[in-house]
């Protein structure tokens, strides 16, 4: 790769470093944060759903019969206290809200009573931030739920859509393919689509980061551009292991190899992989996906008669007491909501949930059809009680009915209408239409997001019926905490500010004024520098407030006479962090061969401020300005380093760049031309390699004016194409440094091919990666730029990609055209500009 010039706004004696700041793509992602909630969870009860309240230990609502037989339900909360449930058997989604009234059918059944949907086809409900998305492996789509208006339509996703899919954190869902492959999708479209090196192969959430696992046990946080390994070492990868339950995550990344029961924890910041043990279990087979609440994990465990979960301390690995789960039947459901973790088996009358103090707690969901067993009670419901038991010495346990009583019994709690609270409403207001109909009010702050002190929503929503008394939490906003950004320069201070960084709940509201310091600063690295701000970090204000902050905008100038003036200027300018440019002059003034290269005088004098934006110049004694560094770009490499030695420099010459279509000519040196220096190094970059069949590279239109391209090597006519246009240069065989890029197209139906018979595209891999798509032939070959910069002369070429509403769009060019939506792009490397 060519070096880069180096470049400055002054007349420089030596050599700056310009620093550059590095980023990546996912700084700042997170994964879903779970809303402060009132303790209830929606779980499969029977052949329905109930509505369990953990902290009152009652049913507080239940949905009509959605299965029949042995039909499992899985149940998946959305964000907004909706209950989205999938019967398993038959494909069907249904929606219910928050009480479990009137439900809506999203997908109807896919298969009848005699025909179940094969294992690992059923949909799948993920639940995002902001509404919930069906994953559909039979149709291979991905569609969005809970949106305000028409819903969008669904996503199809190439590859094969799998059952495996996690929250983003935002707006939208991570989905590993059928190919082995992921794709991020957000409403209606695909943003990005992640091939890792080798086939992934498990798909799970760590550290608020989608993290995937390759077949050889390399552990990759998906979300970053380039991928980065988040453990130090390999992890079980491969049919026998299983990953992290995104349903239960948390800081660790797990992993559980259910050959031999062994347990490991990856800790994505440090990338220490911790060893936490092998599980108690004569059938490792039966381990599940496990799940994390705080610091600890919980692993299940479906063995028939002996469902329980497996406790351990992360990362140490120490046990704690195993938790039993109520229910004898093939699998029961384990997620973490609320902080608390729920174990729930559907066809059993009891739910256990465990607190954050570790305790479990069992709870009696009520009898229903489809419940077949009561695991505490000991009595199962398809079974008959045997005949001629013994008496027993030992006391039954206790039953959920009171023992008869011929006192009068409170009646039940009455149920009462959560009133409609609209956003915007003042908290006192708020709470007063909540007590006014019988139920208690609990103010919780959430952060920024609107005036202070006013409604964002409640919960339970506004229309649910509840028992009277019960505690309704009233969502507010709250202000805004300032950052610190003391210290900080001007710039990145005030991006601070308005992008609300580094302090939680900051949220973006606030805005920025900069004021310079009514003083001197003390030093050159003072310019530009944040030295007070007002209101002080911490402080807690209203939206919309404005920060000001004060920085030094001028300091004193030194005495530098009779100092090296070189020095002297690449110091000010290095120390101001170039806010202040120096040159150098020739003085006329009488002086002492000792005295040559030293400061005779300077302009501003000493004392006076330097501002940010200005200028010193220095007399330098000396009997001529020091020689500069002559041009040699453009000149071939042996006549350049001559000419560097004539002029009393080193020739230091590089071939470091691939390929050139100017073989042995300099295409940059360092330092730049005019660059004032007494000797020493030139570096002069050049190619030594041209490469063989450089060839003009053309791309043509479809005739008749479709938007389909192809790219040619030469610009000989190509039936049903015309109008060629002549691109840049490229070689017709693969040499050392380039890409072999290969063209494919459509052979399926105009329907398939985004509506015309053909529709060609290009990419470095060497087999189609689309249905339908067969290869072509090798277009040429474009050159390799590992860093991602192209040299001087060169343009950087893209596949593009654009899904619309009839079909798929393929481009290849240096931009994306006029009006397509960032939807896919492929760097096929970089060709030579015409």
């Amino acid at each position: 790769m060519i070096g880069r010039g180096r470049t400055g706004s002054t007349v420089l004696v030596g050599t700056l470093l310009a620093g550059v700041l590095a980023a990546s793509f996912g700084v700042g992602y997170s994964a879903t944060t779970p809303e402060l909630n009132d303790g209830t969870n929606h779980v499969p009860h029977g052949h329905g759903i109930s509505q369990v309240n953990s902290e009152t230990q009652r049913v507080e609502n239940e949905a009509r019969a959605l299965a029949t037989g042995k039909e499992e339900i899985e149940v998946v909360e959305l964000q907004d206290g909706r209950a989205a449930a999938v019967n398993n058997r038959t494909g069907e989604v249904r929606v219910y809200p928050r009480d479990l009234g009137t439900d809506s059918t999203v997908t109807p059944p896919q298969a009848g009573k005699d025909k179940p949907v094969p294992p690992g086809e059923q949909p799948a409900v993920v639940a995002g931030k902001d509404s919930g998305y069906v994953v559909d492996p039979t149709g291979n789509t991905v569609r969005q739920l809970g949106v305000d208006g028409p819903a969008p339509p669904p996503v199809q996703i190439d590859g094969g859509a799998s059952r495996t899919a996690v929250p983003d954190g935002a707006g939208g869902i991570w989905v590993l393919t059928d190919d082995e492959k992921a794709v991020h999708v957000v409403r209606d479209r695909i943003v990005h689509r992640v091939t890792a090196p080798d086939p992934i192969r498990q798909l799970s959430v760590a550290d608020g980061r989608p993290v995937g696992i390759t077949s050889k046990g390399e552990a990759l946080d998906i979300a970053a551009r380039p991928l980065r390994a988040i453990a130090s070492r390999p992890v079980p990868s491969g049919p026998s292991v299983v990953v992290g339950s995104p349903r239960g995550a948390g800081r660790y990344l797990l992993v559980l190899d259910r050959k031999d029961g062994r347990l490991f924890a990856v800790d994505p910041r440090t990338r220490a992989v911790h060893d936490i043990g092998t599980l108690p279990t004569d059938s490792p087979n039966s381990l599940g996906a496990p799940v994390i609440l705080d610091d600890r994990a919980y692993i299940p465990q479906y063995a028939p008669r002996k469902h329980r979960l497996f406790v351990r301390e992360l990362p140490s690995g120490t046990p704690h007491d195993d938790v039993p789960v109520p229910g004898e039947h093939e699998r029961f459901t384990l997620e973490v909501r609320d902080h608390r973790v729920w174990a729930n088996d559907q066809f059993d009358r009891r739910v256990v949930v465990v607190g954050r103090d570790g305790r479990p707690a069992v709870i009696d969901k009520g009898d229903r059809p489809g419940v077949q067993s009561d695991t505490t009670q000991g009595e199962h419901k398809d079974q008959a009680p045997p005949k001629d038991t013994p008496p027993s010495t030992v006391p039954p346990p206790p039953t959920t009915a009171p023992p008869p009583s011929t006192e009068a019994t409170d009646p039940p709690p009455s149920r009462v209408t959560v009133p409609e609270i609209a956003r915007g409403t003042q908290q006192d207001v708020a709470c007063d239409r909540v007590r006014a109909v019988g139920l208690r009010c609990d103010i919780v702050e959430v952060g920024p997001g609107g005036p202070t002190g006013t409604v964002r929503d409640t919960k339970p929503l506004g229309g649910s019926r509840v028992p009277e008394g019960s505690v309704v939490r009233v969502f507010v906003y709250g202000p805004v905490s300032v950052p610190s950004v003391v210290n900080l320069l001007s710039d990145a201070a005030c991006a601070k500010i308005l992008s609300g960084a580094g302090e939680p709940g900051a949220g973006g509201q606030l805005k920025c004024v900069k004021e310079p310091m009514p003083g001197t600063g003390r030093t050159w690295s003072d310019l530009d520098v944040v030295a007070e701000q007002n209101p002080a970090a911490g402080t807690r204000v209203e939206l919309d407030t404005t920060v000001t902050i004060r920085f030094w905008n001028t300091v004193l100038m030194e005495n530098l006479a009779g100092r090296n003036g070189e020095s002297e200027c690449q110091r000010v300018i290095a120390s101001s962090r170039n806010r202040v440019t120096c040159t150098m002059q020739l003085s006329s003034g009488r002086h002492t061969p000792d005295q040559a290269g030293q400061v005779a005088s300077q302009s501003p004098p000493p004392g006076s401020p330097v501002g940010i934006g200005g200028s010193i110049v220095l007399d330098v004694y000396g009997a001529s300005p020091p020689p500069s560094v002559p041009p040699m770009v453009g000149t071939e490499i042996n006549a350049a380093c001559q000419a560097a030695s004539n002029a009393g420099y080193t020739c230091d010459a590089r071939a470091d760049v691939p390929l050139s279509n100017t073989p042995n000519v300099v295409l940059s040196q360092e330092p730049p031309p005019g660059t004032p220096q007494q000797g020493g190094n030139v570096i002069l970059h050049y190619s030594n390699n041209q490469g063989a069949g450089l060839q003009p590279l053309y791309r043509f239109r479809a005739a008749n004016n479709d938007p389909v391209w192809i790219v040619r090597l030469g610009n000989a006519p190509v039936e049903g194409y015309a109008n060629p246009v002549h691109i840049g240069w490229a070689y017709n065989a693969a040499v050392g440094g380039t890409w072999t890029i290969n063209d494919f197209y459509c052979t399926g139906k105009p329907s398939n091919c985004g509506g015309f018979e053909r529709n060609h595209y290009y990419t470095k891999n060497d087999q189609p990666v689309i249905p339908n798509f067969d290869k072509h032939y090798a277009v040429g070959a474009f050159i390799q730029a590992p860093d991602g910069q192209c040299a001087p002369g060169q343009r950087r070429m893209y596949r593009f990609k654009y899904h619309a509403n009839d079909g798929r769009r393929y481009f290849i060019g240096e931009g994306r055209p006029d009006g397509w939506p960032d939807d896919y792009e492929e760097w096929l490397g970089c060709i030579w500009a015409p």
